[in-house]
């Protein structure tokens, strides 16, 4: 069976806002960064670079660009970018080149740290790795500190540790990025996989007073699938979640002045799949108050026959996915 976390080597505006920019059009209230995951830079557990994963290419920035996306969420592994204690300037360069090239199309790219708090070896982060993770973080960031169209997303899916546990990691994670890049956005998710509808139940919702920022640029991140699964596309949508799993955490973020983006949900091409898509959508379109934007699940070169693939199968003559046309319905 195929799911997205066994393919990457994983088992089963108010102050502070003011410069997130323009918002794009909407059905219903507006969006400022409808986007999508471009993914490969997470993938295999090798470092072969084309062989073991893969970076975006400029081409699929411009596709992306001409559907009316402002966000690319590009999936990496820090020990790809940060080698021996420096930045390895051969990725870094890569994603440099994407930044640019988004840049030229005013379209944001969030770094995405895609390693689920776990250390290489697959065991769980906790305190004793504090300063390691604000090392790599002071690393990456500094390299893009000129770029003013990144942002940082610290952790994708902490799953292991308590809330607590995490958000203490993730304050120094916040606090390397500061050492050298304190105006950028710095998207932190919960612990417990970081689910939309789990962030009262989770204990993430009162354990996020934690979080500290001098730059006051935090934006809280989370994901929402709709099998219950963690997004297996051979698993039926659960019919309904699309108009309520976002429910709790937006009168949440609404009565504490907190700014959320969904970092990840997708939909199968099955039309009751896209309906859950639909009303996913409707709802944050309605409560643009809070929710900044999303990127959809996923995009990437080498999804092939991925359910939830958004990726047009030639970009030299592409043709939109039903997904793609349900995204762009709404811009």
């Amino acid at each position: 069976m195929f799911d997205r976390r066994s393919f990457l080597g994983l088992g089963s505006c108010a102050l502070g806002y003011a410069a997130l920019g323009c918002p794009s059009a909407g059905a219903s209230g507006t969006l400022a960064y409808p986007g999508v995951n471009l993914a490969g830079g997470e993938f295999g557990t090798g470092n072969q670079l084309y062989y073991d994963y893969i970076y975006p290419s400029e081409k699929q920035v411009a596709y992306y660009a001409s559907r009316g996306l402002r966000m690319l969420r590009v999936p990496v592994k820090s020990s790809r970018l940060v080698v021996g204690g420096k930045a390895n300037l051969v990725d870094i360069g890569i994603l440099k080149s994407i930044v640019n090239a988004a840049a030229a199309y005013n379209i944001r790219v969030l770094i995405d740290m895609h390693e689920y708090a776990l250390r290489p070896d697959g065991t769980p982060m906790n305190d004793w790795d504090a300063p390691g993770f604000r090392a790599k973080w002071r690393i990456i960031a500094a390299e893009f500190r000129s770029s003013w169209n990144v942002w940082f997303g610290l952790m994708n899916e902490p799953y292991v540790q308590t809330p607590e546990a995490w958000f203490r990691l993730a304050n120094a994670g916040i606090a390397g990025i500061r050492e050298v890049a304190p105006h950028h956005f710095i998207t932190v998710m919960g612990s417990r996989w970081g689910t939309a509808d789990g962030w009262i139940a989770s204990g993430n919702a009162a354990a996020s007073a934690m979080l500290s920022d001098p730059s006051n640029r935090l934006i809280i991140e989370m994901h929402q699938y709709f099998d219950r699964q963690g997004g297996i596309p051979t698993f039926a949508a659960v019919l309904g979640l699309g108009a309520t799993s976002l429910v709790e955490a937006t009168n949440w973020a609404r009565a504490h002045g907190k700014k959320l983006f969904l970092g990840e949900f997708g939909t199968t091409a099955d039309p009751t799949y896209l309906d859950e898509g639909r009303a996913l959508l409707r709802y944050m379109y309605a409560n643009s108050d809070v929710w900044m934007g999303y990127t959809y699940w996923a995009g990437g070169r080498w999804w092939q026959n991925y359910g939830f693939s958004i990726e047009p199968a030639n970009l030299d003559a592409p043709a939109d996915r039903p997904q793609m046309w349900m995204l762009r319905a709404f811009m």
